[in-house]
């Protein structure tokens, strides 16, 4: 959450399917007009939604929102099956075009166990979230989509007579508890996906 009354956003729905796309355009605005993103983004923050039933035109979009204000915060909801392009790939276009600007994605998908969904945070994805898609499900995500966004801008300074700190491991406990505390890290920010549904694990006979 922050404090900037002037803060604006806007959220970005992507998906070729009409019903769909003018589903998620309205849950937003309600959202925006119920105050949900108060807590989010602050209150006094401007919100809008923009729609794009296709990658072409999402990046359009975008484009014409940097351009009227390079401090916009622009939130993706992005559908990962279109046939032109993917979702995960547009993303991963878009994390190099406006590197640096606040912007992040999530992926909306009804296949979850798809490979491309499960690899799409190596192209920039946050989350992947499951269809349907109702503002009970997604506003904890969007809240730490934003607290990401937020937090790459302000990257913490080494002091100068300290440039590099290592950790220094000096036996296997310590290591298992670095592991432990990788993994723990990782799960909290959902960077770990689950287990396909089919997916059997064989025990040792």
């Amino acid at each position: 959450m922050t404090n900037n009354k002037s803060l604006k956003y806007n959220i970005l729905v992507i998906d070729d399917d009409p019903l769909v796309l003018e589903d998620a355009v309205l849950m937003y605005k309600d959202m925006i007009f119920l105050g949900d993103f108060d807590d989010i983004l602050g209150k006094g923050s401007d919100g809008s939604v923009s729609s794009a039933k296709n990658t072409r035109e999402a990046e359009r979009v975008l484009q014409e929102n940097f351009e009227k204000d390079p401090k916009l915060v622009q939130l993706l909801h992005v559908d990962e099956r279109m046939p032109e392009e993917r979702g995960s790939e547009f993303v991963d276009r878009m994390r190099w075009v406006y590197a640096g600007r606040r912007i992040g994605a999530l992926l909306v998908t009804g296949y979850a166990t798809d490979v491309s969904v499960i690899n799409s945070r190596e192209k920039g994805v946050y989350r992947y979230v499951s269809k349907p898609v109702t503002p009970g499900i997604i506003k904890p995500h969007l809240s730490d989509l934003v607290k990401v966004i937020f937090s790459r801008e302000k990257p913490k300074k080494r002091p100068r007579e300290n440039p590099f700190v290592f950790k220094v491991v000096d036996n296997k406990k310590q290591f298992e508890e670095y592991l432990q505390l990788r993994y723990a890290v990782y799960d909290f920010m959902n960077y770990i996906p689950p287990p396909p549904q089919d997916a059997g694990f064989k025990t040792g006979s």
